[in-house]
């Protein structure tokens, strides 16, 4: 995983998975982080308990549908949730006093980090 380096407002971070870093075999090697691609489970899981732990936040994995479906992220969302994209109401506020909507494709953060993982000052 690393963080993205890009100008953003203050309160907003963007991070990627790579491959690197896992335990997946073969085709998914090695930090696969789908659980319904045929990879095996134990290895998924332990991919996903890495990859969370460098967060402060629980990620939620979507089961990606190619379709037009996208849910509202809260702290309960499952993973495996069926969706292309979901979208959550967060903390930072826009230009205009409104309350930004984050959109993300694939996992996504159920909850916001502590402020001083976020802040860019």
């Amino acid at each position: 995983m690393f963080e993205v380096d890009w100008p953003a407002p203050d309160g907003v971070r963007a991070v990627c998975s790579t491959r690197d870093g896992g335990v997946s075999a073969g085709p998914y090697a090695s930090l696969n982080l789908g659980d319904h691609v045929g990879d095996d489970a134990i290895a998924v899981a332990e991919n996903r308990q890495r990859f969370a732990s460098t967060m402060d936040a629980r990620p939620v994995f979507l089961q990606q549908v190619h379709g037009f479906d996208a849910v509202q992220l809260a702290s309960a969302t499952p993973h495996g949730t069926r969706a292309d994209a979901f979208w959550r109401r967060c903390g930072i506020r826009g230009s205009r006093g409104s309350r930004r909507a984050t959109r993300w494709r694939g996992w996504g953060l159920a909850s916001d980090p502590p402020r001083s993982k976020w802040a860019t000052k």
